[in-house]
């Protein structure tokens, strides 16, 4: 559940804490959430004071709300898997919804699922090279996954004890 607490600044900076913790999840779009923010701060400018369940993504004090929406949509759709393709694999910056768009479609195109580098190698040597029966006894499963990882084909990575596999685009 990703939530923000938003604060009225105007209010801040007067010495009083006037805000609220929402729950992205109450909204059902950006113009919503950006309406429930403007109730709650009237005219005034408002700020992103804390957050929470954006994965391991940053959330900065004036960061548009329309990209605040969409990452969460995004971590609630996809889960962990996208924060950590985000974090390791996605080499672009990350500044706007269109940002996360474009994430997101590479993303879409990278990931293969929580599976180890091992089980993919045994899949794709099974599903795509057609071997059978008492050839896979003698396949080494272990090396090819090595190689496909030393050669760029995937990239395994290990966050909170699961496993996230991806191709390298």
């Amino acid at each position: 559940m990703s939530r923000i607490y938003v604060a009225n600044l105007a209010a801040y900076n007067a010495g009083r804490l006037v805000g609220e913790w929402l729950d992205l999840e109450d909204y059902a779009d950006a113009e919503e959430l950006s309406a429930a923010v403007e109730a709650l701060t009237g005219e005034d400018e408002f700020a992103i004071h804390d957050y929470e369940g954006f994965g391991g993504f940053s959330i900065g004090e004036y960061s548009p709300l329309d990209f605040v929406f969409r990452l969460h949509e995004l971590v609630e759709s996809h889960g962990a898997a996208f924060a950590v393709f985000a974090e390791n694999i996605w080499t672009n910056r990350i500044d706007t919804a269109d940002d996360l768009d474009d994430a997101e479609s590479a993303f879409i195109d990278a990931w293969i699922g929580n599976i180890s580098a091992e089980d993919y190698a045994y899949d794709y040597v099974t599903d795509c090279l057609g071997l059978e029966g008492i050839a896979l006894d003698y396949f080494d499963f272990a090396k090819f996954a090595r190689d496909l990882i030393i050669g760029g084909d995937i990239s395994e990575h290990y966050e909170d004890g699961e496993i996230y596999l991806f191709h390298n685009n």
